[in-house]
């Protein structure tokens, strides 16, 4: 029981560098988010909660099925390469660097509930606290090939 239980430590544990990486994400794709909605975070009390009728306009402009945050997508290693828990996965289910990104995007939240605030503001809608796959895909594809 003991070293089951420090094997899960070790498992936790080994999920922070892959953390780690998701926040450097997620700090660039903040930056991209107050970019493209216009506002940054506390500006606008009621951000996320209407759509003016130029922010309307600003998105009718943009190319369908693009990715919002695209300027995030590429450079350094996915978390599969830090943590030894995701790459067991990987081993196990087959997975691609891809699937392990959206992955630990989707977990974040369950070891961490500061990311359903930051999901929030990304998506630009105070209740979508939990990834969607447009975010997954603004975050991991920089086209709508990809």
């Amino acid at each position: 029981m003991a070293r089951a239980r420090a094997a899960e430590a070790a498992g936790i544990e080994g999920l922070l560098p892959a953390l780690q990486w998701l926040d450097a994400r997620l700090a660039v794709a903040a930056a991209a988010a107050q970019a493209a909605h216009g506002v940054g975070p506390g500006e606008d009390p009621f951000q996320g909660l209407y759509v003016t009728g130029e922010q309307a306009q600003e998105l009718l402009s943009r190319d369908p099925a693009m990715p919002t945050l695209r300027a995030v997508a590429g450079g350094g290693a996915g978390p599969g390469s830090a943590a030894p828990v995701l790459r067991r996965l990987a081993r196990t289910f087959a997975l691609e660097a891809f699937d392990l990104d959206v992955l630990l995007l989707a977990a974040a939240p369950e070891l961490d509930l500061r990311y359903e605030r930051i999901y929030g503001f990304l998506q630009d809608d105070v209740t979508r606290r939990r990834p969607t796959v447009d975010l997954a895909l603004s975050l991991f594809c920089s086209s709508m090939a990809e």
